[in-house]
């Protein structure tokens, strides 16, 4: 039973030992026992693997939407198909393709490996690349919108104006991510 001073007895401290579920901590020694066993948090190690088996789903999805992304630009139905495109997309279709292969390779690399140097220097490099699309798209700008009653070319401009900055600041975002991680030194073993 807990005393009047709210600490915990030692017969209270061996049944909450004795109810916890397999992987489950028990609170500290001088701390309330908790009524209810179930409440008692997972240990961090049980945690990290539920947060890096979250974290492998998420870059499974990731290669799939960016294999669909180069099938239905270069396959099916192909850029072509897209009415507002011109025939100068071509020249930045290339830096597209390698942007989306780079993305897939990086998430193929995550899922064996993804320490926070790791994935802060490839987003850095994939934020790179994004930056240089986003400029050639710029200065190519292939779209028409002729066809359209609105005039969509100074929304397109400001959209591909926005994925410059947004690259800009995912470049910074890593840098600092990359640089925090070399200052602080090596991870420990366990992790």
């Amino acid at each position: 039973m807990t005393t009047q001073s709210g600490v915990t007895t030692q017969s209270e401290k061996t049944q909450a030992e004795a109810t916890a579920p397999p992987g489950m901590t028990t609170p500290p020694e001088g701390t309330a026992t908790p009524k209810n066993p179930t409440t008692i948090k997972p240990t961090t190690k049980t945690s990290a693997r539920a947060s890096q088996a979250g974290r492998r789903v998420g870059y499974v999805i990731a290669i799939i939407i960016n294999l669909a992304f180069l099938y239905l630009i270069n396959v099916m139905p192909g850029w072509t198909a897209i009415d507002v495109l011109t025939a100068e997309f071509t020249t930045v279709l290339w830096i597209i393709n390698l942007s989306l292969l780079l993305s897939v390779a990086a998430n193929v690399a995550y899922i064996a490996y993804d320490s926070t140097w790791f994935k802060a220097s490839c987003e850095f490099t994939l934020a790179a690349i994004s930056l240089i699309i986003a400029i050639r798209m710029y200065q190519v700008f292939p779209f028409d919108f002729a066809t359209f009653a609105f005039n969509w070319t100074v929304l397109a401009r400001l959209i591909i104006v926005a994925v410059m900055i947004g690259s800009l600041i995912a470049m910074v975002v890593n840098a600092v991510r990359l640089f925090l991680v070399i200052v602080s030194g090596p991870p420990p073993a366990n992790t």
